[in-house]
This record gives C-alpha cells, sequence and structure tokens, in this order.
C-alpha cells in the first residue's frame, strides 16, 4: 500500500510503501535521477501520531534498496505521520495521513473549539479569534485553569497538503485572561495543530484536527 507522494521540497519525494504490522519504508526519489539514494539515517526522523494526538517517534534503520529506509516502531494505531528530512542547514517537515487509516476524530469544547487532551484532566481548548489568531484556553476537569507561560508552550498550524510551508511556527502572546495563550500566524486554511508543553525536564506534543 503506498501514499501519494509527498514533496520534500528541492525535487525530493518520498512515498511510504510496503506498510505492515510492524512498520513500512520510505522510499526516496527524484524526478531524472533513477539512481537516487536515500539521506543518511541520522538525516531522517519520522513520528506516528495515534488516535489520542500522542506523538511515538520511529526507528529509522537501512532499507530494503538504497533509496529506501526502514521504519520501525510504535505503528498500531497509527492515524498520522510527520516526516522530516535535513535539508542543508535545516529540516524540510511534512505530516499526512498513515496509510489505510480513519481521520483523527475532533472533539468539541464548550466554546465551540477544538479540544486537545493533555493529561491529568487537562485539557486546551483552540478557537478562532479574526485572520490569523487562536486563543489557547487551558482548562482543568472543565473549568478555565491558568495557562503555562509563553515560553514553556510551542505552537504550530498544519496545513491541509504535504509541500512547502505545510508547518507554521505561531508566535505565542499571552491572552486576554489567566486562562488563555493567543497564537498568531498563517492559520486560515489549517487542519491541525501541533502542540508543546514543557515543564521542567519534562516535554509533552499532542497533534490533532482543529476546527
Amino acid at each position: 500500500m503506498n501514499t501519494q507522494s509527498i514533496h520534500m521540497g528541492h525535487g525530493q519525494m518520498v512515498d511510504i510503501v510496503g506498510v505492515t504490522g510492524s512498520g513500512f519504508e520510505l522510499a526516496f526519489s527524484e524526478a531524472g535521477k533513477p539512481d537516487y539514494v536515500a539521506p543518511p539515517l541520522d538525516e531522517i526522523r519520522v513520528d506516528a501520531i495515534d488516535d489520542k494526538g500522542s506523538v511515538h517517534p520511529l526507528a529509522v534503520t537501512r532499507g530494503s534498496k538504497p533509496s529506501t529506509v526502514a521504519v520501525r516502531g510504535g505503528t498500531d494505531g497509527a492515524r498520522r505521520l510527520r516526516i522530516k528530512v535535513l535539508h542543508g542547514s535545516h529540516f524540510h517537515t511534512r505530516e499526512g495521513a498513515f496509510p489505510g487509516a480513519a481521520p483523527l476524530a475532533v472533539k468539541t469544547g464548550a466554546g465551540g473549539g477544538s479540544l486537545v487532551p493533555l493529561e491529568d484532566g487537562v485539557e486546551v481548548e483552540v478557537t478562532r479569534s479574526g485572520p490569523g489568531r487562536w486563543l489557547l484556553k487551558w482548562l482543568k476537569d472543565g473549568s478555565p485553569a491558568r495557562a503555562p507561560v509563553c515560553e514553556t508552550v510551542d505552537a504550530e498550524a498544519i496545513g491541509p497538503n504535504a509541500e512547502d510551508y505545510q508547518v507554521r511556527q505561531l508566535l505565542l502572546m499571552p491572552g486576554s485572561d489567566p486562562s488563555t495563550l493567543a497564537a498568531s500566524g498563517k492559520i486560515g486554511d489549517a487542519t491541525h495543530i501541533r502542540l508543546t508543553v514543557r515543564d521542567g525536564s519534562s516535554e509533552m506534543t499532542r497533534s490533532l484536527p482543529v476546527l
């Protein structure tokens, strides 16, 4: 089973092939280069995203051909994949559906936004607030809770197509009340949010659809 080709940039394409219960392969290619070789293993990162939005890093090893790498790990229940490939001094990042997986469901909060569950009864409700802005409201057991400081949170807007500028880092600012942060950037066509919250040495990431 293959997915549609993913354009990683600079002519590089990736197909997800050979999907089994234990993993799959990434097949790299570039038009006009029949002997294309996959990038070095340490220049490739792959995450699986499960039905709760939790992110699971996968192991990348040598593939069955010079143009492929094998990916193994927690793919049971995977709904989406995040692929990062080093291009020069920075990574190009793409996200897309795992082959054959059903789309992630959206859970709606009391404010009409999308809920991102974290841990211990904490959720973040994501609502749109005018062009280019999301409001991220922290809730604990359904009631407003104090939001963390901006410096401990990262938010990305994920566009619908695996192409250049699909993944956009958002600027975080304090919101209008202690339970809210504002996330500003290109969100107009975003279908998913990736939210990372750091607390000391621990870090939690969720990637879920938004309304």
